[in-house]
């Protein structure tokens, strides 16, 4: 089953961040992919975002997190570290909700057949 997911996932993209990865290529997006993303983006802003207040950012935690199939992994890495560590979403959502980042910035991602994203590569940067 995990084979049939990889092999119908539809896309994968590079998000531009100031780390000088590439602009993704929106036309292999679906209407759909492109909605998911930006939706994606908004929570994992609000859940970054420290000043915001627990009733905001739970029910962001819990809608970014259905974005995702069950079985998805997380790959983070942070500027100037080598590793590459790997997360289920749900376990990579709450970690950022207590860690200070400033940018969590998508740089690839995957999507099943049925827009549900099944991996997805972070690039985290942390407050000073």
């Amino acid at each position: 089953m995990k084979l049939l997911y990889i092999l119908s996932s539809i896309l994968i993209f590079s998000i531009s961040s100031s780390f000088g990865q590439t602009s993704p290529d929106l036309s292999k997006l679906s209407k759909k992919q492109v909605e998911i993303m930006d939706s994606l983006n908004a929570y994992i802003d609000i859940i970054i975002n420290k000043e915001a207040p627990y009733e905001v950012v739970m029910p962001a935690r819990n809608k970014a997190e259905s974005l995702f199939n069950p079985e998805a992994l997380i790959e983070v890495s942070i500027p100037g570290q080598s590793e590459i560590r790997k997360f289920r979403s749900g376990k990579y959502l709450a970690r950022i909700q207590l860690l200070k980042y400033e940018e969590v910035n998508i740089t690839a991602i995957e999507f099943d057949k049925k827009d549900k994203i099944i991996s997805a590569n972070v690039v985290q940067v942390t407050k000073p």
